[in-house]
């Protein structure tokens, strides 16, 4: 489901307007205020979200995500529950995602967090990338990014387009702040200037071969959740 927040400021309150689908409930400004806790962030991210009055915020719930498995270099993860990365030679794994943003494309992105229910066995830094190709969740294997073409290199190594994220993967509900760059990136999805291609979530060198498995969108709550501080100036 999407949401969407405007809040506005009138006179020395602050007025929330909540529009939603009709699929749900209305959210109070104190379970708005609750779903935006952070717990960490990437590295080199100190910015806190904005104060409320200037921005309107939409979530948008993950539409795709599959798994890419090196041991099953043919085979398609898309039916999974969950998506999975680990870095361990002859065993490696990639999780990519995508969001399904709806927005003008004179919509300006001031700020993002990346929502991720992670299961860790120890707290483990994985990297999120934009990615290059636009896989599909049907047809995305290690040695192809659809059902008929083969990335560059299999695993998508060589299909990163920007880093995205450095991350710290640990067990539970995590909200990241996003940098400045993958603001950027998500800026260029939206205008049109780069297609939206998703990111791709590959555990680092350092992690010691540890799995780290996050819920998919084919599970029935805690899909993973993009959401953005946005304005509609052009």
């Amino acid at each position: 489901m999407v949401r969407e927040v405007q809040q506005v400021a009138w006179g020395l309150g602050i007025l929330l307007l909540v529009s939603c689908s009709a699929e749900g409930p209305l959210e109070s400004e104190g379970e708005l205020q609750q779903a935006a806790t952070v717990q960490t962030a990437c590295e080199g991210m100190t910015v806190p979200p904005p104060a409320p009055g200037r921005y309107k915020i939409l979530q948008v719930t993950a539409g795709t995500d599959t798994t890419i498995r090196e041991a099953q270099p043919s085979k398609n993860f898309r039916s999974e529950n969950f998506c999975y990365t680990q870095f361990e030679a002859d065993a490696a794994q990639a999780c990519l995602i995508r969001f399904p943003i709806e927005l003008p494309a004179t919509a300006q992105i001031h700020y993002a967090q990346l929502g991720l229910q992670l299961t860790a066995a120890s707290p483990t830094r994985v990297l999120a990338y934009s990615m290059d190709k636009r896989w599909t969740e049907a047809g995305a294997t290690w040695n192809r990014y659809n059902s008929r073409t083969p990335w560059s290199t299999p695993g998508a190594q060589s299909d990163k387009r920007w880093s995205f994220c450095a991350l710290t993967a640990s067990t539970g509900h995590v909200t990241y702040n996003l940098g400045g760059a993958a603001v950027a990136q998500i800026q260029d999805w939206v205008s049109g200037r780069a297609e939206n291609s998703g990111i791709g979530i590959f555990a680092d060198a350092t992690s010691g071969g540890r799995e780290v498995s996050v819920v998919a969108h084919d599970a029935s709550v805690d899909a993973p959740v993009l959401t953005l501080w946005y304005t509609d100036d052009p």
